[in-house]
């Protein structure tokens, strides 16, 4: 790859915001009191947060006929519920971890990014049929382009023949039809970090500002070298692994969710090239040997494989 191709692609993949936490070393050393302008790019949070509404508003214009509008009253509890989010102790101290460490993934990857051609081929980890709320492969249709860790994630929610993920007004987590459905082990592999006792968010359309892991309950499995999933979103009380142990496609870990920094029940899941979630960068994912994008449906086995402890 020639030295310009290879530093475009490096500035695509570099957020601004991640300079921010430079910022905050004058708060221990003010050696260098100049590092305090570093923090004046975490104004750029606030106008990725004002790009993400612009999205919001143009995806409203052109959504599909068989799905709800957004009206102005869903979209400002949920930048409310965002903003007292922030206040939360145990999601302000995950926000400063995930700043420091992607910056760090962010650098790691920046002139080596993987192979979008070179993807860890999953099963989908779930029964049925599913459609992908966000996710794909490049830039415009990624999860999260600038987060490297969810760079190549997504989110997935189950939805009826008319395009609705609910039932009646969904105003409880119970309506969705995601809610409470078996999630699957994508392949074989081993267990390295479960968290369960998450709340099950009880205002679908908002984010929990009482959640204490924006992840909510989750699983990650290495699978092999530089390949851990991590699924996330889980329903309170569901998962039904625990570290150390082993594995198999296909074998229940646990049930679809709303806890953690969930607006609705659904499924995130994203490859990692590490366990460790902060440090982490992500690797390019498909399943069934298909890299699906949104809109798109995924089928998984008819049914799942028991439980083995």
């Amino acid at each position: 790859m020639r030295v310009g191709e290879r530093l475009r692609r490096a500035w695509r993949g570099f957020d601004l915001s991640w300079l921010g936490p430079l910022g905050l070393v004058v708060l221990f050393d003010d050696r260098v009191p100049e590092l305090r302008w570093f923090a004046l790019f975490f104004l750029v949070y606030p106008l990725q947060w004002v790009r993400g509404l612009v999205r919001l508003v143009l995806w409203n214009r052109r959504r599909p006929r068989n799905s709800p509008p957004l009206t102005l009253g869903r979209v400002v509890l949920y930048g409310v519920s965002l903003c007292l989010a922030l206040f939360n102790p145990w999601i302000f101290v995950q926000s400063l971890l995930m700043a420091a460490g992607q910056l760090l993934a962010g650098f790691r990857t920046a002139l080596r990014p993987p192979q979008r051609n070179a993807r860890v081929n999953l099963a989908p980890p779930f029964t049925g049929v599913w459609t992908v709320a966000r996710g794909g492969v490049e830039p415009d249709s990624s999860h999260s382009w600038g987060i490297p860790n969810q760079r190549y994630a997504y989110d997935l929610f189950v939805t009826d023949a008319s395009g609705r993920s609910h039932e009646g007004n969904g105003r409880r987590p119970q309506d969705y039809y995601a809610f409470g459905r078996p999630i699957l082990a994508p392949g074989d592999g081993v267990v390295v970090q479960v968290r369960d006792g998450e709340r099950d968010g009880p205002w679908p359309g908002v984010v929990d500002p009482f959640a204490r892991d924006a992840r909510g309950n989750f699983v990650v499995i290495r699978h092999g070298p530089r390949a851990y999933s991590l699924l996330a979103h889980l329903q309170r009380g569901s998962v039904c692994v625990r570290a150390g142990e082993t594995v198999r496609e296909g074998q229940t870990i646990g049930r679809c969710g709303n806890s953690g920094h969930s607006t609705e029940p659904h499924l995130h899941v994203h490859v990692q090239d590490q366990a460790n979630f902060y440090l982490a960068a992500g690797v390019p994912v498909c399943f069934g040997g298909q890299s699906p994008g949104p809109g798109d449906r995924v089928t998984g086995d008819a049914s799942p494989s028991p439980h083995r402890s």
